[in-house]
């Protein structure tokens, strides 16, 4: 427990909490019968060889959304037990995510999209029975004051370092460039962050 103001974790939801890449390759194969050979090496599926453009991404990533993509998230193994469980230790857990907060597709058709993304990932939260104490849908996730950020996203990450706010990346093959605290899953994460702020 912390004796004075609780430290204020703020976490990312895709590919960070949630396997994302999962959720979309499962609509691939769904939809096409082809999924991806492997995860994505770069922070960019059509680099990746996941979609031939990113376009081609988008108008699947648009349709899995549609679809309810965020209304069933798979959470990584420990996740919900260490978002629990951290916050059974004082620390205040808020959400900072770029889903819905801006619209991928220019005209009606992103507005739409935006606002499913929002709805549909508070439904799924409480469908997962999660508990947190802010949720928030941001371009930039600096915007979110938090004593801690834990993120994947490169330009996430490098845009925190730039600020100098602390940050821990979560491991992923398309961030390991970077340098600083970094955890490859939630038992680590959990030690880590314990480390670092104490509780």
């Amino acid at each position: 427990m912390f004796d004075s103001q609780p430290a204020i974790l703020v976490v990312d939801l895709d590919n960070t909490t949630f396997d994302y890449d999962r959720g979309l390759a499962e609509h691939m194969v769904r939809t096409t019968g082809q999924g991806p050979s492997g995860p994505p090496e770069f922070y960019d599926y059509a680099r990746s060889g996941w979609f031939p453009t990113n376009q081609d991404w988008l108008a699947a990533h648009s349709a899995a959304v549609m679809e309810g993509l965020f209304a069933r998230m798979w959470p990584y193994d420990g996740a919900l037990e260490g978002l629990a469980s951290l916050r059974e230790d004082g620390f205040v857990v808020k959400f900072a995510t770029a889903r819905g907060s801006r619209s991928w597709m220019p005209g009606p058709d992103g507005d739409e999209l935006a606002r499913v993304e929002r709805e549909t990932t508070a439904a799924g939260l409480r469908m997962l029975g999660v508990e947190y104490d802010e949720l928030h849908f941001v371009a930039s996730k600096a915007e979110v004051a938090g004593d801690l950020h834990i993120d994947d996203s490169p330009s996430h990450l490098a845009d925190l370092d730039a600020r100098g706010l602390p940050r821990i990346a979560y491991d992923q093959a398309y961030n390991r460039h970077l340098p600083g605290l970094r955890a490859t899953n939630w038992d680590e994460l959990g030690s880590v962050i314990r480390a670092r702020l104490g509780a």
